[in-house]
């Protein structure tokens, strides 16, 4: 198992520290999307970006280079820290789960 650092909306947080094992759906589907889904994530209605927690998460190995591998765009409500940031890739990888 690979862990890593995620800064994650608190109500995501909440929920893979109660049922870690749904980190498989959240890589799948985002591995998976199509430009519909695309577009319903930009919102991010669901699990807005703030309050979030910085978290270590616990994948497989194909589940983290899945979320690694894809290039996304950041939707317009979440704010990154800068390249040079420590957090940089925390909060891009939290952005993909």
């Amino acid at each position: 198992m690979h862990r890593a650092r995620c800064k994650l909306p608190m109500a995501v947080a909440r929920a893979l520290s109660e049922q870690p094992q749904l980190i498989a759906a959240a890589t799948e589907l985002f591995y998976a999307r199509d430009s519909l889904q695309t577009k319903v994530c930009q919102r991010m209605g669901r699990f807005p970006p703030e309050p979030s927690a910085m978290v270590s998460v616990r994948f497989n190995r194909v589940q983290y280079a899945k979320l690694v591998s894809q290039n996304v765009r950041p939707p317009a409500v979440f704010e990154l820290p800068s390249v040079d940031s420590p957090d940089y890739k925390a909060s891009i990888l939290g952005m993909k789960v």
